[in-house]
């Protein structure tokens, strides 16, 4: 079996004891068994399906048994757990992906806790004695060997707890000091939450994530960060299995009164929902926002040296400078751009995709590195507190990209270094407002600061890490959130379900905004307006336009003259073939906004295919009345005429808008009209007319087709349409 195979039928036997199929989750597993030839896991599952048998003879046979149930899920979680172990052992032999061609590389090296621990314990102490010692080890040139020591350590831990299977009472144990230990610094205590992430989002392991949810608790505000979104990464991906281990669910209720967890898991949610519009904003800045910047740079570079003659002071700002960036567009496109950085939006993935070619980046450890100005790659850069220190505390700015961006800096030469100090030093001012403002963060800022950052590192692993394709993408399963338990037991708060539904909305996240919505819906009978409208809104863009209507209809009850209820109203009974239904409400809006052109249009519409022609005219002329000069109504009028036999007056109007400026469409108008009053010639011309403007054929002739029954229904016989149209088609070839 390939890698793909033994996933997807590990898979089928997850979603099959998800379903109580237990039956077919054991007759799934024997093809794997098989390929993998291991008599401890054919013994494990012969027991397993025995115990299943007897529990089913019990019950057939009606006998009484209060522990029934607990035996039932115990069972179902020991088949998970088999599955799972059967699958990393078959992936371990064989895989090529990425994960298991480094388990494998890595099989034979051990760890020494008790030595790691003191070598930690070492680093961490020394550092505490401040000036004095680092001024020794700088004498004795020391100072940068210990801290690459320290880095090593860190990269041992990092794969080992990503690659590791089961924990042994000495991972626990280490985690759980090196965790709480409040010498150790939260650089450390990050990475490790990360490895831990990484290794449950691999194979599903109830110790892990009940491991993930103890450090949501955790008093260090970015160390819990990381663990919260590793919690709501996994009960993503695990959605349905996570109900059978009743001890997690026991861990969970009791963090449903943390008010701080709730509000954090909000934050967390919210920031990895954004990276589903990652994509979007990015090709916007490239398609949009860059070349726009690039077309009015040199008209604004112009102007500004145009005004810089009107001021007697060179170094005196002109007051027209501003002046000049609205009028040019850039300051609104600033604005935008600087709008989406303070909403939390990724703008800066394209800048920095192609800085991850660095030799840094080769160990996968690095890419989930919190910031450090100490690490040995980019310390260099940080000798004194210049103005660099300063940038790279930009909030805006994820691990990662600081990190790319040190390292690039790195290669530049001493003049670049300059020029970009000066560039920096121009922004001194907005720079020291934002250093002053950052001591009086709060901890809930702080909070969707480090959440932003760490989601927006794991957006750039997997989807710039040369094997990134070898990962399943966590952050696409956030669309699943609401179907997790975190909803069911900690998101209950009425007022967090209505923030994350309207952000939902706001990303046109429909599905899942729907649902939120429902829930509110269930849980307050007076549900309001603007909810039920945008209930409809999410139902009509999935393309339900029946419990679309549905919703706008209730919206109607609340507020019987909205005009944008009535509009969707129309709408949608209009797309589901309900025309008088939809004329009624045209016919209501027409009278709360008269005159309009759409509404009208639309009236018509109604009219016509009731194939009620002389009403529709009416309409028409009433459109041609307040646009005397549209051709696209003289079209309509044309149409209307030519359906109801009136040949003069359709081509009236055929040949007033071939006069103004003529598409295809006329000429197969004037064709009909011609045919119809058997003016065969010139038929033939104006069918010829319209095909040479036609650039696909194909599409014209289908028009044709679309037309015939009308050209019958005014008497035109089937063989004459049939004649003149190979007349056309032979005028074409000679």
């Amino acid at each position: 079996m390939t890698g793909q195979e033994i996933i997807l039928q590990h898979s089928r036997i997850c979603n099959s004891l998800c379903d109580k199929r237990i039956f077919d989750a054991f007759l799934l597993m024997r093809p794997l068994l098989k390929e993998l030839q291991e008599w401890w896991a054919i013994s494990k599952k012969d027991e397993l399906e025995t115990v299943y048998r007897q529990l089913l003879f019990y019950y057939v046979e009606s006998m009484e048994d209060p522990q029934r149930s607990r035996f039932y899920r115990e069972l179902q979680v020991n088949v998970f757990t088999l599955a799972d172990k059967i699958k990393e052992l078959l992936l371990l032999k064989s895989s090529t992906l990425y994960e298991y061609t480094q388990k494998r590389y890595l099989a034979d090296r051990s760890i020494d806790f008790g030595q790691i621990s003191f070598e930690l314990e070492s680093h961490f102490s020394n550092l505490l004695l401040g000036d004095l010692l680092q001024e020794s080890l700088n004498v004795q040139g020391k100072q940068k060997e210990f801290a690459a020591q320290h880095e090593s350590t860190m990269q041992k831990l990092f794969s080992h707890f990503w690659l590791m299977e089961e924990w042994t009472s000495s991972e626990t144990d280490f985690l759980t000091k090196c965790l709480s230990n409040k010498e150790f610094d939260s650089v450390l205590k990050s990475h490790l939450i990360s490895a831990v992430t990484l290794n449950l989002l691999r194979t599903f392991d109830a110790a892990k994530l009940s491991f993930l949810l103890s450090q949501a608790l955790h008093e260090e505000v970015d160390v819990r960060q990381r663990a919260l979104v590793g919690v709501v990464l996994a009960f993503c991906r695990y959605r349905r299995r996570l109900p059978f281990y009743d001890e997690l669910m026991a861990q969970l209720k009791l963090l449903a009164d943390d008010k701080r967890f709730s509000n954090e898991l909000e934050i967390a949610i919210i920031q990895i929902v954004r990276t589903l519009e990652t994509e979007t904003v990015t090709k916007r800045i490239q398609e949009e926002f860059l070349p726009e910047m690039r077309r009015l740079s040199p008209l604004v570079q112009k102007k500004m040296e145009e005004s810089i003659e009107k001021i007697s002071d060179f170094d005196e700002k002109n007051p027209e400078w501003q002046k000049i960036l609205e009028e040019s567009g850039i300051a609104d496109k600033i604005q935008q751009f600087t709008e989406m950085q303070i909403d939390g939006t990724d703008v800066y993935v394209s800048t920095f995709a192609a800085l991850k070619s660095f030799p840094f980046f080769n160990d996968i450890s690095n890419w989930f590195l919190p910031f450090d100005v100490n690490h040995t790659e980019v310390s260099d850069l940080f000798d004194k507190k210049d103005l660099l220190t300063i940038f790279i505390k930009n909030p805006y700015l994820c691990n990662s990209d600081k990190y790319s961006f040190c390292l690039s800096v790195l290669q530049m030469s001493a003049t670049q270094r300059d020029m970009m100090m000066q560039a920096f030093n121009a922004d001194m001012e907005q720079i020291d407002e934002m250093m002053s403002n950052e001591a009086k963060l709060d901890v809930d800022t702080l909070a969707k600061r480090f959440s932003n950052q760490y989601v927006q590192d794991l957006y750039r692993f997997y989807t710039l890490h040369p094997h990134h394709t070898d990962f399943q993408n966590p952050l696409q399963d956030i669309v699943k959130v609401t179907e997790t338990p975190l909803f069911d037991i900690i998101l209950t708060d009425v007022a967090v379900k209505r923030r994350l539904a309207e952000f939902y909305f706001s990303k046109d996240i429909y599905r899942e905004a729907l649902r939120l919505f429902a829930d509110l819906k269930a849980d307050d009978a007076e549900s309001s307006n603007a909810m039920l409208q945008k209930m409809g809104y999410c139902c009509q863009c999935m393309g339900d336009l029946k419990q679309a209507l549905n919703y706008y209809q209730e919206a109607e009850l609340l507020e019987p003259d909205n005009k944008w209820t009535l509009r969707k109203i129309a709408y949608c009974s209009r797309r589901l073939g309900q025309y008088e239904v939809a004329l009624d409400y045209y016919q209501r809006l027409d009278k709360l906004q008269p005159d309009s052109t759409s509404v009208l249009m639309n009236m018509a519409t109604c009219y016509f295919q009731q194939e009620k022609y002389q009403d529709a005219l009416s309409v028409y002329f009433k459109m041609l009345y307040l646009s005397p000069d549209n051709p696209k109504i003289w079209r309509l009028i044309t149409w209307c005429y030519f359906i109801i036999g009136n040949f003069a007056s359709a081509r009236k109007y055929c040949e007033k808008a071939i006069a103004d400026h003529p598409i295809n469409s006329d000429y197969l108008n004037l064709g009909h009209i011609c045919l119809a009053e058997n003016k065969l010639k010139e038929a033939v011309e104006a069918y010829s007319t319209g095909l040479r403007m036609t650039d696909d054929k194909t599409v014209f002739w289908n028009l044709f087709a679309d037309d015939v029954k009308y050209l019958q229904a005014n008497g035109v016989e089937r063989d004459a349409v049939a004649m003149v149209a190979d007349a056309v088609k032979y005028k074409e070839i000679t």
